[in-house]
């Protein structure tokens, strides 16, 4: 089983993804 750190690193880095696209929309 992955770390819950690891598992944690992981969601902070996908959402962080997702706010970069968000704001590259409203451009």
């Amino acid at each position: 089983c992955p770390r819950p750190e690891a598992i944690l690193d992981g969601i902070m880095q996908a959402a962080d993804i997702l706010e970069k696209k968000r704001l590259d929309n409203k451009g």
